[in-house]
Parts: C-alpha cells; sequence; structure tokens
C-alpha cells in the first residue's frame, strides 16, 4: 500500500538507475495516511499479516480490503456478499504493485532433466489453469484467458483485474536484495503506525536502510 500511494501521488522510491529515493514528502504523506487509518482501526491491526486481513475481511470485522487475486477463492466460497473493485486511485495516478514468480534451477542441481521437467509442468498450461481457478492472475497468458467466470461478480472481478494489468502495474526494480530492502520497509513503517517513529521518522529510517543494503551513497 505504501508504494501505491507514493507513485500514486507521484513521487518514487527509486531512480531510474535503481538508487534508492524513498526520503521524499510523497513518502512521508503516504506514512502519514497510513498512521491516521490505523488510529481509526482496531488497535491490533499493525500486528496483522495478510492472512488476518483475509479473515477480517470475510468474517465483517473489517469493511474493505486489499486482496491479492489469490485470495478470490475464499472470498468467492464463502457466505460474505463482497464486491471487488478497483485499487484506489493516487492523486496523479492508479496503479497497484504487481509481481509474478520466477523459477531458476541451481548450478548444483544434481539431476538436470528432472529439474527441467519441474519447471516446464510450473509454467505449463494446466499448473497455471489450476492456479488461474483459485483467483491467481496467472503469468501463462492462454490459461488466464481461458478462465470463464462462474457469476456476475466474478465476471466484474475478472474485468477489473484486466484493466489493472493494462493500465496500472507497477514493480519494484529487480534487484537481488530487495527483498531485504522490503523487510526493512514494513517494520518502519509499523514502528510509525506504534507510534515508536514520526511517519518522516520512518521514511528516514527506510532510506538509511536501503543505501545500505543497496549500496548506494
Amino acid at each position: 500500500t505504501f508504494f501505491e500511494l507514493v507513485v500514486g501521488a507521484g513521487g518514487r522510491l527509486f531512480t531510474d538507475d535503481g538508487r534508492p529515493s524513498i526520503d521524499s514528502p510523497a513518502a512521508v504523506a503516504a506514512v502519514q495516511l497510513l498512521c491516521r487509518l490505523a488510529a481509526r482501526a482496531r488497535a491490533d491491526v499493525p500486528d496483522w499479516h495478510y492472512d488476518q486481513v483475509d479473515a477480517a475481511l470475510l468474517d465483517g470485522r473489517v469493511d474493505a480490503a486489499g486482496v491479492w487475486p489469490g485470495g478470490w477463492g475464499r472470498i468467492r466460497d464463502s457466505r460474505a456478499e463482497l464486491q471487488p473493485h478497483p485499487y484506489p486511485a493516487g492523486e496523479q495516478r492508479w496503479v497497484s504493485y504487481a509481481g509474478c514468480h520466477a523459477w531458476a534451477i541451481p548450478r548444483t542441481c544434481s539431476n538436470l532433466p528432472a529439474a527441467t521437467a519441474l519447471v516446464q509442468l510450473l509454467v505449463g498450461h494446466e499448473a497455471n489453469a489450476l492456479d488461474a481457478q483459485g483467483g491467481s492472475v496467472c503469468a501463462h497468458v492462454g490459461a488466464f484467458a481461458a478462465v470463464q467466470p462462474v457469476n456476475d461478480t466474478d465476471r466484474r472481478r475478472l474485468a477489473i483485474t484486466a484493466a489493472t494489468i493494462e493500465q496500472a502495474m507497477i514493480t519494484y526494480p529487480p534487484h537481488p536484495r530487495f527483498p531485504d530492502v522490503e523487510d526493512a520497509g514494513w517494520r518502519a513503517i509499523n514502528a510509525a503506525l506504534l507510534g515508536r517513529l514520526s511517519p518522516a521518522g520512518a521514511v528516514a529510517e527506510m532510506q538509511r536502510h536501503a543505501e545500505r543494503i543497496l549500496g548506494a551513497v
């Protein structure tokens, strides 16, 4: 959500050459908004992870939540009368964080034919079609295009998903140590939600960690 808030407001977290530019007014404003929202929510919200958010949405403890596409299966099969909506747009852009699975065979692999067969299975139509049935946006274009909506709500979900893919996808630089940056970032934002850091302090901490991890100066 932080990423979308910053970019949607016209800000950036990284320069064109991949250097961190997190410490900015747009980033501070994004954390300020998250803190205001958290102050109006349940006291334990800062401790929630994806599964807790999904559970709270399904049992009615929250009115709305951003859900990964793969969470659609549980929503579809539940008794909750929920409707899908596009991710909220920012002041300047409508954006949504996106990524995909990547597969690799390590140099130390002792059975290359079996490993190659496994990768071929994972990227094939059958495996991706199974993934798509649960709501995931699979990378196999043909398998995703073959998904048939089960009702009008599902049809709306698929239309929103297709529009988001076409118009709004953003992602982070493909840096091998980016997961470390992301981990430091959520911890800093969480500290701000709990009142342990100011929004500006959280953003400055994210910038420092990113520079240290990525080797920027």
